[in-house]
């Protein structure tokens, strides 16, 4: 399966520089040794001590059961987010955070009590969720603890307290009692709500093993820094085996970790603050499309004091607090926050806890995650809903095949190296259907398991370098659907997807479209979208190169009606900005089947869609010359080559870079009269390394 998914994109995926029209990617070549996304992932439960005396802690300093993950990307794989998810009806995502320091990826969760974490993540299999820019990298584990290990006691307590952060420090620590060869111990250090130092998680190379008793700090490390926290973990490895990605080991078992608090302005230390940490927020990080009027829902680990102290943002505007509704839960581990006005759609919604917020004893709150955000839905849950998205509806199950274009021209269209064609899979639940799981199955037999990432949104997406590679990979036949839920058996459906996809979409006053007066209506017209009938659907969008939409048909919302039949539509005067370059967009989609669940109301949806992308210009706007990188490829030697798609006669300078500073100018080549050329880095591929290449008109 030839998928774009073997081309990493670090930073961002394709990027513009517009100022002098550069396009750049990374490569991971085949010649690189082969290696998995994920070298190693682990999973721990145990529990959380504190010391604060010379002493060593013992079982009255228990303070909280926790469980910990990590995860140790390869050389070779970027993500921006990993989850953990155990498997079953109620599994809640814990999110991984990157040690910059190290690379390593670590995400804990801490409890009162052993059934208050078992019942968020109990013992048994786990999915692992890398979001790399490439795609999401996926892996499986199996959680069963161990015995537990020895506590940790910090020996040199008292040098701890009174070191001095310009010099170097040994921090030693007990034995680890019945250590094996498996076993490992990890440091980590946190100053001014950062980590400072850590040594490697267990599965990375470097790791502490189980028979170290101290680690150097190194000098400087703490210094400027008045308050830091001390944290020292044995880890009792209970299985070490294959991991489910090739050439990656996983690691299960149980921890014990020691915390200690150190504050070198003062004698040190009162009792810990052991405050309350966040243990899940609806909407969750990241959540995409939430309704304007939802309710925020978040859980603390422990009851909370009845203040609030939350400061909200919408675009980077405060909101007046004032305008919140809060309410506790009988507990006081519960706060509901209701935004009176409710949200506007299409907005980055952000909140962060201060330190107001305390538990019955006072402790502010603690951890990483203290602040989250997530983006809202042009609708909302109520009789006013605007939703104009037929795949955004709940309560259907799609299916989706996109072949994707750019156009050049008047006449040509090009292969979409941005978008790519793809085929996409999605479920919906309807409001108050528990989901447990969500599979479709090809017409060759392929089962694809839909994921839920940030809320209730099952999906399986896949891109692909061809329009041609999406039907052989997924071909027309008989797709089913398997929904499994908590309120009764199965339901299944199932229907047969045509080959039959849309004309590709064209402008046909292209010329016209690259100098649009913007003070003035405009008429975008196209090609006819043959056979185009009550099922079908034609959209169209307008946005700037940051993403910034300036018109959408259809938009119910804005009362902006688009037929599929429709061959043109009047741009208003004043919608667009003067003088800009532009992306337009347009979409065939030809849904072929719809078969309803009467039991429980779930419309299954197959369709195949074309879409467009192409670039139309304001008043003095100037071609950008539209570099474009529509295909790239390993050769058969080993070395990078694409094609590149610009104007026709411009020069043009192919460059390569290992750090995105230092640019090699490789080929210097004018675009033929065709639109279009094919390059190839010239030199002998080197083993290990990773190339960056932008093309940029001179």
């Amino acid at each position: 399966m030839n998928q774009r998914s073997q081309v990493l994109l670090p930073s961002p995926i394709l990027f513009r520089v517009n100022h002098w029209m550069a396009l750049a990617l990374a490569v991971v070549a085949p010649w690189m040794p082969l290696r998995a996304s994920l070298e190693s992932y682990s999973g721990f439960k145990g529990e959380i001590y504190s010391q604060n005396r010379v002493a060593a802690p013992g079982s009255q300093d228990l303070d909280q059961h926790g469980i910990l993950l990590f995860a140790v990307p390869s050389d070779s794989f970027f993500p921006f987010l990993i989850l953990a998810t155990p498997e079953g009806a109620s599994a809640l995502p814990l999110a991984l955070m990157n040690v910059e320091i190290s690379g390593d990826w670590y995400g804990e969760a801490q409890f009162d009590t052993t059934t208050d974490r078992d019942q968020f993540f109990p013992d048994g299999p786990y999915n692992l969720q890398a979001l790399g820019f490439d795609g999401i990298v996926e892996a499986s584990f199996n959680l069963v603890p161990s015995s537990l290990p020895p506590i940790p006691a910090v020996v040199n307590y008292s040098e701890l307290q009174s070191l001095d952060p310009a010099q170097a420090f040994t921090l030693r620590w007990n034995s680890f009692t019945g250590a094996t060869d498996n076993d490992r111990i990890r440091v980590q250090i946190e100053g001014d709500n950062e980590i400072v130092f850590a040594t490697p998680a267990p599965g990375a190379s470097g790791a502490l093993p189980g028979t170290a008793t101290e680690v150097v700090i190194p000098a400087g490390t703490l210094q400027g820094i008045d308050f830091i926290s001390v944290t020292v973990s044995f880890f009792k490895v209970g299985s070490q085996q294959a991991g489910s990605q090739a050439n990656s080991t996983t690691l299960t078992g149980s921890y014990r970790s020691t915390l200690v608090e150190v504050d070198f302005e003062g004698p040190c230390c009162e009792e810990p603050g052991d405050g309350p940490v966040i243990a899940f927020v609806s909407p969750s990080f990241g959540t995409m499309n939430v309704a304007p009027d939802t309710i925020v829902r978040f859980t603390f680990s422990k009851p909370m004091a009845p203040i609030v102290d939350i400061v909200w943002a919408q675009n980077g505007v405060v909101l007046d607090d004032s305008l919140f509704d809060y309410s506790w839960s009988q507990d006081g581990r519960v706060l509901n926050a209701t935004y009176t006005p409710g949200f506007l759609g299409g907005q980055l919604v952000t909140w962060s806890i201060q330190e107001g917020m305390e538990d019955t004893e006072g402790f502010a709150v603690e951890g990483d995650f203290i602040a989250g955000f997530f983006t809202t839905g042009s609708g909302s849950t109520g009789p006013d809903d605007c939703d104009d998205d037929i795949f955004e509806m709940d309560g259907h199950f799609s299916v989706n095949r996109m072949k994707s274009f750019f156009q050049i021209d008047a006449d040509s269209l090009v292969t979409d190296g941005d978008f790519g064609s793809s085929f996409s899979t999605q479920f919906r639940p309807p409001d108050g259907f528990e989901t447990t799981s969500a599979v479709v199955t090809a017409p060759d037999g392929t089962a694809l398991t839909l994921q839920s990432l940030f809320g209730s949104v099952y999906f399986h997406y896949e891109s692909f370098n061809t329009s041609e590679e999406v039907e052989e990979v997924y071909p027309a036949g008989t797709y089913s659907a398997r929904i499994e839920h908590t309120a009764g058996s199965a339901i299944q459906l199932s229907a047969a997807l045509s080959a039959n996809f849309p004309p590709a979409p064209r402008l046909v006053n292209y010329a016209e479209a690259q100098s649009i007066q913007a003070d003035a209506d405009f008429t975008l017209r196209w090609n006819s979208f043959t056979g185009a009938n009550a099922s079908s659907y034609l959209t169209l969008e307008i946005f700037d190169s940051e993403g910034e939409p300036y018109f959408s048909a259809p938009d119910f919302c804005e009362e902006i009606e688009l037929d599929p039949t429709a061959t043109s539509i009047v741009i208003p005067a004043g919608t667009l900005p003067d003088n800009a370059n532009l992306q337009l967009v347009l979409i065939f989609t030809s849904i072929e089947v719809t078969q309803n669940h009467a039991g429980s109301d779930i419309n299954l949806l197959l369709a195949n869609s074309t879409f467009t992308e192409t670039t139309i210009r304001t008043g003095s706007g100037q071609p950008s010359s539209d570099l474009k990188f529509t295909e790239f490829r390993i050769g058969a030697n080993g070395r990078f080559q694409a094609t590149i798609t610009g104007a026709p006669g411009i020069n043009v300078v192919f460059e390569a870079s290992t750090d995105l500073t230092t640019w090699a100018p490789l080929i210097t080549v004018p675009v033929p009269g065709t639109g279009s050329l094919n390059v190839e880095d010239p030199r002998q591929p080197e083993p290990n390394t990773h190339q960056i290449y932008r093309v940029r008109r001179l």
